[in-house]
């Protein structure tokens, strides 16, 4: 399919409809949820709300949604993903240095790549995040092909990994933006 021609329906998958089961809010609450032992936090868009002079008319408060899985599955979990970063499939291009530390969940498959964790600052709370990256016009390519490693596929998945990289450094190091 062309993405060009298909733009309604990638705005649409984004927020879970049409035929996705999976959406990146959903990654970035299941790796908050493994980095905060277990308690799913319930989601919010607006964190505050302010009136023209600049006071504050109210402010989201963070509040415990569920606990989908016990403290211990959460800390086995965090173990396994921190492995992911430092010795797996993402430790080639992920890791952080200053003390940050990213546990994540990779994913890459014909031109798509996924990457879902979170980051720990030292004295701050823990960052979630899920970046998808694709490259729409290979990845049709190679589904039409029917390769298992299309051509291309290694050092684009490399180029994906190090973008991840830097974006997961800013958002460390610039909580605000």
């Amino acid at each position: 399919t062309n993405i060009d021609d298909n733009l309604p329906l990638l705005a649409i998958r984004g927020f879970g409809q049409n035929d996705d089961q999976m959406v990146p809010l959903h990654m970035a609450m299941v790796a908050a949820t493994v980095a905060n032992d277990g308690a799913m936090m319930k989601p919010y868009v607006v964190d505050t709300t302010i009136d023209n002079e600049g006071r504050v008319l109210s402010q989201t408060q963070p509040e415990v949604w569920k606990r989908p899985i016990s403290r211990e599955t959460a800390g086995i979990l965090r173990e396994l993903m921190r492995g992911v970063a430092e010795r797996g499939t993402a430790s080639c291009c992920i890791a952080l240095e200053n003390g940050i530390s990213v546990a994540a969940k990779t994913g890459t498959l014909n031109f798509v790549s996924s990457l879902a964790g979170y980051v720990q600052v030292p004295d701050g709370p823990p960052r979630a995040f899920a970046i998808f990256l694709a490259d729409a016009d290979s990845r049709a390519r190679a589904i039409a092909e029917a390769e298992e490693v299309p051509d291309g596929a290694r050092p684009w998945g490399r180029t994906a990994r190090a973008l991840q990289n830097r974006l997961l450094l800013h958002w460390a190091t610039h909580p605000d933006g």
